[in-house]
């Protein structure tokens, strides 16, 4: 199993921003932090989406992935209306790749207070 913390993204202490078993990636949920561990744009989804899909790219690169190895993705949303700019940004990170998704609406009073509107995970698979 190799550990995937790389550098230029908030990697949070006693987790692994991913792992990578054998030929799958797991990644962590992200959500908008930034390096020192600051909510980035708060309640600004579009800003805090394209920030997580860079982050979940970096996470990719370090395990030897990109998006077109994504089987699977998950997204916590706080609100529901933002979800069709959240798939518009993923899916420019995806392109013509449509893995199967889960989204889940989650009523969090933190992720209120703090002004995160949306969390990514995904797992990727590298081709033999």
């Amino acid at each position: 199993m190799q550990i995937l913390n790389p550098e230029g993204i908030y990697n949070f202490p006693g987790f692994a921003s991913g792992v990578k078993v054998s030929s799958t990636i797991y990644s962590a949920g992200r959500v908008p932090i930034d390096l020192e561990g600051n909510v980035i744009a708060p309640n600004n989804v579009r800003t805090q989406t394209e920030h997580i899909m860079e982050d979940l790219k970096v996470i990719l690169t370090e395990g030897g992935a990109t998006f077109q190895n994504v089987v699977y993705m998950h997204t916590y949303v706080l609100h529901s209306d933002d979800k069709p700019i959240i798939h518009k940004i993923r899916q420019r990170y995806l392109g013509d790749h449509f893995p199967p998704h889960t989204g889940s609406i989650i009523n969090d009073p933190s992720w209120v207070e703090r002004g995160i509107r949306v969390e990514i995970e995904l797992i990727a698979v590298l081709e033999d």
